[in-house]
């Protein structure tokens, strides 16, 4: 028994694997602009703790 299937059988249960390849190639550009977001936020954290780090080490 299968219980997840990533492809949708179409007629005579053929696949058409290309059906669903303009969703994932959308899905995944999403993902990618969320990443940089993230990455971004993680390069301003670095930045400031080596602000801060310098500054404790000055003091």
């Amino acid at each position: 028994m299968v219980l997840f299937d990533d492809t949708i059988p179409t007629s005579a249960n053929k696949e058409d694997h290309v059906s669903m390849s303009m969703g994932a190639a959308l899905e995944t550009q999403r993902a990618l602009e969320l990443a940089r977001y993230v990455l971004a936020v993680e390069v301003l954290c670095a930045c400031q703790a080596i602000e801060e780090a310098a500054g404790l080490a000055v003091k």
